[in-house]
């Protein structure tokens, strides 16, 4: 039940019309059991990759981009139909625009707020 990271697969980066940059992380996973599921390969990664972390990989630093609650979580394309799997691919997305957040409740005190 143990997962292990074996390393970036892809990455890629888009800025829209107003600024705001996207980047996009693909990993490649490990787990030491074929009966390990999606769920286990999803905490692994947010020990990893907690939401709102700063982008930094390598020499690669942005610190307005976070690491959002966005994530995709596959398995790896090598595998044959009704092989035990144990090899995932996930894709992280960090960007530095800013999450929809409801502004209809007002806090007067600024602790109390998310």
């Amino acid at each position: 039940m143990a997962t292990t990271l074996v390393g970036l697969r892809s990455q890629s980066m888009t800025r829209d019309e107003e600024g705001h940059r996207t980047y996009n992380l693909s990993w490649l996973l490990r787990t030491d059991s074929h009966l390990d599921g999606p769920e286990t390969v999803l905490q692994t990664v947010n020990l990893l990759f907690p939401v709102g972390s700063a982008y930094a990989l390598d020499n690669d630093y942005d610190p307005w981009a976070f690491c959002t609650p966005d994530m995709s979580i596959s398995v790896h394309q090598d595998l044959e139909e009704g092989e035990p799997c144990q090899h995932w691919i996930v894709t992280n997305k960090f960007t530095t625009k800013p999450m929809f957040r409801c502004n209809t409740v007002q806090i007067d005190n600024p602790l109390l707020e998310p």
